[in-house]
């Protein structure tokens, strides 16, 4: 009989078994293995994050500023101030995961939504531009809605990976007592940003660690390199962030080129590379990156 673990992976790789229903099953590990951190982490993504300061970083989208004008329909909000735009672009998604499901298949990829700006926001752009305009908000894709699942759906399954290589799989919906007692004390928690209190760690609050490379193999660094320089523009085109992805592989790079390449330089710009490439998730170019990250972590 295959384990929690195992089935989790399963429903991790299979597109058709919904999110929601893949982290019900993460909760159910969490429970058994009293992670705690993991098990809130859960509960935001079921049922929405109430602050900002909890928010993981591929919540944290960029949609474009519009306001409704009655004659000539939704116009783009343009300051000449590249930090205003900056600012007036950001959109923090806190809506559950059941709720983002539910829309990203009621909608086309490629059709917008609108996150409208709160009424104060409002009444202080039309007091700027000297306008009337009674609605105005962020216009996201609904691809970059489905984006923040895919990166969910990844961060479960590198998880998961992670207690497998350190010989947790449970029997069923069981652990065992030295389960248990390893879920405790080994590295199996994954690195996701900051999330607040739970200090960036997908399971914080346990005794649990980071991601740690404690060698540089420079030929899967090499390949690495290689591989992702090569498919930077379709693993762009897929979702990947690409500003984050640029500077992760140029500092691999420069690290490569290294007689002696610095461990924990390459492990920073793993973790950058890894959450950079999360936005692709079903990539075929991403999930061999992915992979190679992977082989290359402790």
């Amino acid at each position: 009989m295959a384990g929690l673990i195992e089935e989790i992976q399963r429903d991790a790789l299979d597109p058709n078994v919904p999110v929601a229903t893949l982290l019900r099953k993460v909760k159910v590990a969490a429970v058994k293995m009293q992670l705690g951190g993991v098990e809130g982490w859960v509960e935001n993504e079921l049922n929405g994050y109430k602050s900002k300061e909890d928010l993981p970083e591929y919540r944290l989208l960029k949609g474009r500023p519009m306001g409704l004008n009655p004659y000539q329909g939704w116009l783009p909000i343009v300051f000449h101030e590249a930090e205003v735009n900056k600012l007036l672009s950001d959109c923090s998604v806190f809506d559950a995961v059941p709720s983002l499901e539910t829309t990203t298949q009621n909608h086309d990829p490629r059709d917008t939504l609108q996150k409208p700006f709160p009424a104060e926001n409002i009444a202080m752009l039309n007091k700027i531009l000297n306008e009337d305009i009674g609605q105005m908000g962020n216009h996201l894709a609904v691809s970059q809605l489905s984006s923040i699942l895919s990166a969910v759906r990844n961060l479960v399954l590198d998880w998961s990976l992670r207690l497998e290589q350190a010989g947790i799989q449970g029997e069923g919906f069981t652990f065992s007592a030295q389960e248990k007692s390893r879920a405790q004390v080994s590295p199996v928690t994954y690195n996701i940003g900051s999330i607040g209190n739970f200090a960036g760690n997908l399971g914080a609050g346990n005794t649990s660690g980071d991601i740690t490379v404690t060698s540089v193999k420079q030929d899967t660094l090499k390949r690495l390199v290689r591989e992702v320089s090569a498919g930077s523009q379709q693993l762009v085109e897929a979702g990947a962030n690409p500003i984050a992805l640029g500077r992760a592989i140029d500092e691999l790079r420069a690290e490569n080129d290294k007689a002696e390449p610095n461990a924990d330089k390459v492990q920073g710009a793993l973790i950058d590379l890894r959450t950079a490439v999360s936005g692709a998730a079903g990539n075929l170019a991403a999930s061999g990156v992915l992979a190679l990250i992977h082989s290359m972590i402790s």
